[in-house]
């Protein structure tokens, strides 16, 4: 017997401001619960109840202080991250992706996904690499999930970061299946990471990309005798406060126009994965001031010369002299004519320097 009622994929999910939970949808608009409803055409559901009277998470908010060594506002992050991961809106919004990060291991890392994915449900997750997600097939494995929760995320080098820029950009992902035509669709779930190292970025190095990074440092470290063996299992106890948590994590996001707050911890960790990636805004950054005043300026030559020693005094691989301008533009230096000669604008060297 066929049928003709067939919705197409992006009729799916499209009321944002409702999450689908097991015992009613939670309009957070309102913040009521609404009774189940085929109108709404949810795909996905939380897999546990929504309980605005559920008993404090301690056990819980006690590990994810642990986590981010007592830091406020890195706690806030995640909490605001997970309810924003929970719910249906567009992660994108935020233009990030989150990093948990810490070169050491036994820091409770993969407890924060391995919660994630217990609450959204791990079928409804995508769990490769960001490097697999640029490979032909790979970005195929988003179509129909809710989120990517990639645990020990490699180190090694992106090289094609276009899927990644899609999922933390507009959303919109190019992707083939084997045996099908390539097609497109919206994906609206967010990246969140666990690493050791951050993979290195090859193909481009500009503001925008690193931007696209919070990178939550994770290096407190349980001793062997205090680290608790049943802690997840005390903890998913806990999963209907958890729920309240980070919907109250939401709630800040949204009335701060979907901006993650951010640490300064998180703001250096990613100054300096961004100097790691690359020699020039390193040298810009020890020895310049970008003012954004053209009447500031360097003569190229002189810039160029100035950056190759500097490269070769710390044994780094510089840039070949041809792709300098480029990349200076990346970091918001323009190259231009003044008085017949090229200089770089808007940018100064340092006092001493």
């Amino acid at each position: 017997m066929s049928t003709n009622n067939f919705i197409s994929y992006d009729q799916l999910n499209t009321y944002e401001h409702l999450i689908n939970f097991k015992n009613g949808i939670l309009d957070t608009q309102t913040w009521q619960l609404i009774k189940h409803s085929p109108q709404y055409n949810h795909t996905y559901q939380i897999q546990y109840n929504y309980n605005e009277k559920a008993e404090e998470p301690k056990i819980w908010k006690q590990f994810v202080a642990t986590l981010v060594s007592g830091d406020t506002d890195s706690a806030y992050s995640l909490q605001e991250w997970m309810g924003l991961n929970i719910s249906d809106y567009n992660a994108n919004l935020c233009k990030k992706s989150v990093a948990l990060c810490g070169a050491v291991g036994n820091t409770g890392k993969s407890k924060l996904l391995k919660m994630l994915a217990q609450i959204i449900g791990i079928h409804n997750i995508c769990s490769k690499s960001i490097q697999d997600l640029s490979a032909r097939f790979g970005a195929g494995a988003l179509y129909g999930k809710k989120c990517v929760l990639i645990d020990d995320q490699k180190a090694t080098n992106i090289e094609d970061g276009s899927t990644f820029k899609a999922i933390t950009g507009d959303g919109i992902i190019e992707a083939e299946l084997k045996g099908k035509d390539p097609f497109s669709f919206a994906f609206k779930g967010g990246i969140t990471f666990t690493c050791n190292e951050m993979p290195y970025i090859k193909d481009d190095k500009g503001s925008h990309m690193f931007e696209r990074f919070l990178i939550i440092p994770c290096n407190n470290v349980i001793p062997k005798e205090k680290r608790d063996n049943r802690l997840f299992e005390k903890m998913e106890k806990e999963i209907e406060g958890i729920i309240l948590w980070a919907l109250k994590g939401l709630k800040r996001l949204m009335n701060n126009s979907f901006v993650l707050t951010e640490s300064e911890r998180s703001k250096e960790a990613n100054k300096q994965y961004r100097v790691s990636n690359d020699s020039l805004f390193r040298f810009i950054n020890e020895y310049c001031i970008i003012t954004g005043d053209k009447r500031d300026k360097i003569a190229k030559p002189e810039f160029e010369e100035r950056y190759t020693s500097f490269c070769i005094a710390n044994g780094i691989n510089g840039l070949d002299k041809k792709n300098i301008v480029d990349r200076a533009e990346k970091n918001g230096v323009i190259c231009n004519k003044y008085n017949g000669y090229y200089h770089y604008r808007g940018i100064r060297y340092k006092d001493g320097f």
